[in-house]
């Protein structure tokens, strides 16, 4: 995942599926981490969390666009 490196704000656009569990679209508050596991082919991992108010806390969804 990497170390905490700072919060920042991105746009998001996406469709909200029908249970709303998404992000929908608009700018949103995220957590940077960088500087976590060594890949054997390439750098260091990173992590974009993206944040959502909700009811309940709860993962919504977890995507890895590539590993290395």
């Amino acid at each position: 995942m990497g170390n905490f490196i700072r919060l920042e704000r991105v746009a998001v656009d996406e469709d909200l599926p029908p249970d709303g569990k998404g992000l929908g679209s608009g700018e949103r508050i995220a957590l940077r981490h960088e500087n976590g596991q060594h890949c054997w082919n390439g750098p260091n991992r990173s992590t974009l969390v993206v944040l959502a108010c909700a009811e309940k806390d709860e993962i919504w969804k977890i995507v890895e666009e590539e590993k290395c």
